[in-house]
């Protein structure tokens, strides 16, 4: 069962890696070309003024989560009637919060947006009508969440990475139309970029209606389900809440006290950032059905190994991709953007150090999911983790440089992780100093090992040459520090008795 469970999350994670690989290259050039486009002031007034319906947007990652979680524990057991009805009463929740929702965009984002952020003269405009195309996308992506719960429950990870190059096709089609059409670009970008999440929904009611019989919804009244759901979300929102408050409250006072300016160099470290931690993401997302599975079993060592594992994998899986990053992140904005926005350099630097500590974090948090009481957990993390808007607010007013604020965001998000370490021992029995021994020291000795001889490289060199040698140098390091210094001494049996099967079988 292991065995099988195993071969499972590698396919899952193979078919989301090749998303992920094609998804952050389309991403990354429509970054280039909207830039381009609308020049940087538009592109920040569109991440700002986006910001404020993001700001809305923190119950969709709660109740993702949530109905992930019940679909998981449903399907687990074989109860195909529980799973249809915890489909049907998650959609009942959405068309709820939809209302509520759109009326609070509608009175207090519009508020915010013409009072409070610091739009360039002439622009008001247009920036309301990016508003209300930003509000319809939320609307689309809010009702694709029920329905992208139930594949990644089913974990028919094929599907989720196939439609996510149809979005990110259609991304790269609408930044194509505004290269070549005359107007407004922001307005048309905003209405090109709501008819595409349009069309996603669209897919995932056909995908999921034609497979699984528990996405054909039928009126129920399970009150019981609809509190359990509603109330498991309800502490998830906290933690959602805060996480999208830290975002999206950073981007707002960057823009009160640096400007739109500024704001275009955040976003330009979010596609950044995004890119290289989607590997991480695909990882996790396929193992965290199998998180949930193995929780309720009774046996808590193939949960603890399964944890402890995904925690040292996702570390080490973003460290390939930020080393070469980290130490070429000039050439490589260059190369990209022509003429990336001030502070880039600096916010992604840091930004990657911050993807580094949280790739740690998923697997404890999603382990603490599964033990489904996580009200305690939520309010003290919640806590920690809107410490950065006063700081920040005080740092800013103080003068500090906005780097500044990145840099305490990592050191924030260092604290974080200690608070679901303790939540993850204390609910499950775990030892810390087991965590200690087979994730945090794997993980400090492979970085040591493997990042002075790139580093070294990446100052000897400049340009195509720097990009290169260092991401291949960086790449061997890895290789050759990982079996050494980061696999456990059952991991590193296994990869040798694989090679010997695949490469000693003939000697």
């Amino acid at each position: 069962m292991v065995k099988a469970d195993s071969h499972r999350i590698l396919r899952n994670t193979g078919a989301l890696y090749v998303r992920m690989l094609l998804v952050m290259a389309v991403s990354l050039y429509i970054s280039r070309v909207v830039l381009a486009a609308l020049g940087v002031d538009d592109y920040g007034i569109y991440n700002v003024v986006g910001g404020i319906v993001v700001f809305f947007s923190f119950l969709t990652g709660a109740l993702s989560l949530s109905i992930q979680r019940f679909l998981a524990a449903d399907l687990g057991r074989g109860d195909l009637q529980a799973a249809r009805r915890t489909f049907s009463v998650s959609l009942q929740v959405h068309a709820v919060l939809a209302v509520v929702l759109l009326l609070a965009a509608e009175t207090l984002g519009v508020w915010f947006l013409t009072t409070q952020l610091n739009i360039p003269a002439g622009r008001m405009a247009a920036a309301g009508r990016v508003f209300q195309f930003t509000l319809l996308s939320f609307v689309a992506k809010l009702f694709v969440v029920p329905f992208n719960a139930a594949v990644i429950a089913h974990e028919r990870m094929s599907f989720y990475a196939y439609l996510s190059l149809l979005e990110a096709a259609l991304n790269l089609a609408a930044a194509g139309l505004l290269t070549l059409c005359r107007g407004d670009r922001l307005v048309l970008y905003a209405g090109l970029v709501s008819a595409v999440n349009l069309v996603v929904l669209g897919a995932y009611v056909l995908f999921c209606r034609s497979r699984y019989d528990c996405c054909r919804p039928a009126p129920v009244r399970d009150r019981a389900r609809f509190r359990r759901i509603l109330s498991f979300s309800g502490w998830n929102t906290l933690g959602g809440a805060a996480n999208v408050c830290v975002q999206q409250g950073l981007n707002f006072l960057l823009n009160i006290f640096c400007g739109v300016a500024v704001n275009a160099a955040w976003a330009v470290t979010g596609q950044v950032t995004a890119g290289v931690t989607s590997l991480v993401g695909s990882f996790q997302t396929a193992a965290n059905p199998q998180i949930v599975k193995t929780c309720p079993g009774g046996v808590r060592s193939g949960f603890f190994a399964l944890v402890l594992q995904t925690s040292r994998l996702s570390y080490f899986l973003v460290l390939l991709f930020a080393l070469p990053m980290l130490f070429c992140t000039p050439f490589v904005l260059q190369l990209w953007l022509v003429e990336p926005p001030a502070y880039s350099v600096p916010f992604i630097r840091l930004m990657l150090l911050f993807s580094l500590v949280e790739a740690l974090a998923g697997p404890l948090w999603m382990g603490i999911q599964a033990q489904g009481d996580i009200r305690r957990y939520q309010q003290v993390l919640g806590g920690v983790v809107l410490l950065n808007l006063p700081l920040a607010w005080l740092l800013l007013r103080a003068g500090c440089p906005p780097q500044a604020v990145v840099a305490l965001r990592v050191a924030v998000n260092v604290a974080a992780l200690g608070v679901r370490l303790d939540f993850f021992a204390r609910r499950t029995g775990f030892s810390r100093r087991r965590y200690l021994r087979d994730v945090l020291r794997p993980a400090a000795a492979v970085t040591l090992l493997a990042v002075p001889l790139p580093l070294l490289v990446s100052l000897a060199t400049q340009g195509w040459t720097q990009l290169l040698a260092t991401t291949a140098v960086s790449t061997l390091s890895l290789a050759l520090c990982l079996p050494a210094a980061g696999l456990l001494p059952c991991e590193r049996r296994l990869l040798l008795r694989t090679l010997k099967k695949h490469f000693g079988c003939h000697a």
